[in-house]
């Protein structure tokens, strides 16, 4: 069923672009290339798994206990935000022109670049895309194989550390992707479940989308574009990030002991996923 529905969803996504509009915009070009693209390889795990006849809604179940773990997305969000802040007040401090240039780059990005008069349609298939497919495809890839392949090839340790720097490599910001690997693999090592890293993924990629479509309709943050609004209110940054690397490292040095109780395994049914966390193991 999940096979049947990820598969109809792109061919959803394109009849409903074709439906609204005559001719393609370059940002729907563009949405409809990322839907394609995150598509095909969620389509390719899921065969996999289904090949060889592995379930993928365990991994992909929660408890009441695993929902705590949800308040993460607060620090590590806040966290992603002012390392970045905290980047750019150190940059200034050598150079006011180099710290210009790097927010500049933050803010280059010109995948997906919406204006005031973008239709509500192009930013709720963007939330699809960005905010849907993205986490799940990439918490399957990265915390999820990825973190057993090293782990069982290597250990734990070795997947984390790995799996965050690749994972990191492949965001504009490399500090905050990086810290988001590593605790939201250290949540799948504690809950034995995606649910949590998916959730929170999906939590931080959703504002993303919120915030394009608030801003552009309604608030226009033009002036965070110059370094000065950042210098003026570094004490700000400085203590968002104290406080959320603070929050952050107190829960990876309480829970750094799973990366060695816990041990790599393959998901051969739902029964022994369900005993293995109410077990502990």
């Amino acid at each position: 069923m999940l096979v049947t529905f990820f598969a109809l969803l792109p061919a959803g996504a394109i009849l409903l672009i074709i439906g609204i509009t005559d001719t393609f915009s370059k940002l729907r070009v563009e949405i409809l290339v990322g839907l394609v693209l995150y598509m095909i390889p969620l389509l390719l795990i899921l065969y996999a798994f289904r090949k060889v006849d592995l379930p993928l809604l365990p991994i992909l179940k929660n408890t009441k206990t695993d929902r705590r773990e949800l308040l993460l997305a607060i620090p590590l969000i806040v966290f992603s935000i002012s390392v970045a802040w905290v980047t750019l007040l150190v940059l200034n401090l050598y150079d006011s022109g180099t710290a210009q240039g790097y927010l500049d780059y933050l803010n280059s990005v010109d995948f997906l670049v919406t204006t005031p008069e973008t239709p509500f349609v192009d930013y709720l298939l963007i939330f699809i895309a960005v905010a849907v497919l993205a986490p799940l495809l990439e918490e399957i890839a990265f915390r999820g194989a990825m973190m057993e392949r090293f782990g069982a090839k290597y250990s734990y340790k070795t997947a984390i550390i790995l799996s965050s720097v690749i994972f990191g490599i492949l965001h504009i910001d490399p500090a905050g992707a990086f810290m988001f690997g590593f605790v939201a693999s250290l949540i799948y090592l504690k809950t034995r479940s995606l649910f949590v890293p998916v959730m929170i993924h999906l939590f931080n990629n959703g504002l993303i989308v919120i915030f394009m479509f608030f801003n552009d309709r309604f608030f226009q943050f033009n002036t965070w574009d110059e370094i000065g609004s950042y210098v003026s209110y570094g004490w700000l940054g400085i203590l968002l990030f104290a406080g959320s690397a603070a929050w952050l490292g107190f829960y990876i040095k309480k829970n750094w002991y799973l990366i060695y109780s816990r041990k790599p395994f393959s998901l051969e049914d739902e029964s022994n996923i369900v005993q293995n966390k109410s077990e502990g193991i």
